[in-house]
């Protein structure tokens, strides 16, 4: 049984990889490349808060210094119990920006739609707390939103703001190979999330669609798929970046992925009726249903590797207790070892990691870097997938559970 799993899984991660490796080597250089347009549209950008007191002030401070013609920051503090709403109010005196401040919590995607009532823009961008945008971002995904009349929203390359623990470099080398899938995807036209670092949109798309899903634990996945739904397309610009502060600790990391992965669950089910429907194209009929199987067997080799372990450390109890514990070193044979090597199960992951590896190479030449963070990069081909396949399981068992949901 894990002999064919291991298998699923390998040849699943040959058809991708194939599937966008082709997508790569067909894709123009200039696919980037937009005019800007005769009249730059007004644009909102709205920044929900929640207990953001240590990151605040930069945020705003940077969306306030943009060189752009026509921009409002909407700041929406939701109910928070720190100094976020005094820190906000320091730039008062900036007249494109307007606070909204709600007295009872209302969770993300509420106080992003306060925010949508507030604004009469052409387009609206909504940007974390957490996060920064570089100085070409807003015009160029403004350039692209405006030229591209089948695009729905615009997103940007994200980046760890910081890198000082072994869990963000270990992200920064994830969000490296995820923006390169993500550029890929864009260009196949399966991209399927607009994040909440920075992603930009027609203002009246939004309120057409009545604005986000308040209780929603992905709510920018939604979004994308909703706009899908109406025949939209979901594009990256990849020389935009907005750079964001990730989960510091592997405990603050589960707390984000495990929200991730139910979000995930939540939307597969609540738009059930478009996975494998040809109305969407290869979105419902891969995208969706590929995603969520190699979550599946993920979490489903991770069980039968918890049971071979325990299988192997109970049949060594047992024979400790029968025979006693012996120190002796075995004859060692090059020949003996290679005839009981597990070739059959072995030799699948091999060609996984290896095709991880290939991808990861391809990330790091599209990025411009160069090869840092060894020893996070290293987890991340080794044992990044068993720690995803954990954050996957711990999501199911609290869905089946009903475990309470916040947002994080």
């Amino acid at each position: 049984m894990i002999f064919l799993l291991v298998w699923i899984l390998v040849a699943s991660s040959m058809f991708m990889s194939a599937f966008f490796y082709s997508v790569y080597v067909s894709q123009e250089s200039s696919s980037e490349g937009f005019d800007a347009p005769d009249k730059w549209p007004s644009v909102s950008v709205l920044v929900p808060a929640y207990n953001e007191e240590s990151v605040v002030a930069d945020s705003l401070e940077n969306l306030l210094s943009i060189d752009y013609p026509d921009l409002d920051v909407v700041f929406i503090n939701d109910a928070s119990t720190d100094s976020t709403l005094e820190k906000a109010q320091g730039f008062e005196d900036r007249q494109n920006l307007s606070i909204v401040n709600l007295k009872e919590n209302r969770g993300k995607a509420g106080a992003l739609n306060k925010g949508l009532e507030q604004i009469e823009s052409d387009l609206t961008a909504v940007q974390d707390a957490d996060s920064v945008i570089d100085g070409n971002t807003l015009r160029s995904t403004v350039s692209r939103l405006v030229a591209e009349e089948d695009t729905g929203g615009v997103i940007a390359r994200i980046r760890p703001l910081k890198k000082n623990s072994f869990v963000r470099r270990l992200q920064s080398v994830e969000y490296m190979v995820t923006n390169f899938h993500r550029k890929l995807m864009s260009k196949a036209d399966i991209l399927d999330v607009t994040p909440g670092a920075f992603s930009i949109y027609q203002t009246q798309d939004l309120k057409d669609l009545d604005g986000f899903d308040v209780g929603n634990l992905t709510e920018d996945q939604d979004m994308a798929w909703r706009l899908r739904r109406k025949g939209m397309s979901i594009r990256m610009t990849y020389s935009a970046v907005s750079s964001t502060e990730l989960p510091a600790s592997f405990s603050d990391l589960k707390g984000q992925r495990v929200r991730w992965a139910r979000g995930y669950i939540r939307n597969i089910s609540k738009h059930s009726d478009i996975v494998f429907s040809s109305e969407h194209g290869w979105f419902s009929r891969f995208q969706i249903p590929v995603q969520f199987a190699v979550a599946l067997v993920s979490v489903a080799g991770l069980g039968l590797i918890g049971y071979g372990t325990a299988e192997s450390l109970y049949n060594f109890l047992i024979t400790v207790s029968s025979v006693g514990l012996s120190f002796s070193i075995p004859e060692y044979s090059i020949t003996k070892a290679l005839l009981s090597f597990q070739w059959k199960i072995y030799t699948p992951l091999f060609f996984g990691i290896g095709i991880t590896a290939t991808l990861v190479k391809q990330a790091y030449e599209e990025s411009g870097r160069s090869l840092e963070h060894k020893v996070g990069l290293l987890f991340y081909l080794f044992a990044f997938f068993f720690l995803k396949a954990g954050f996957w399981s711990t999501a199911i068992f609290k869905e089946i559970s009903r475990s309470s949901k916040a947002w994080t």
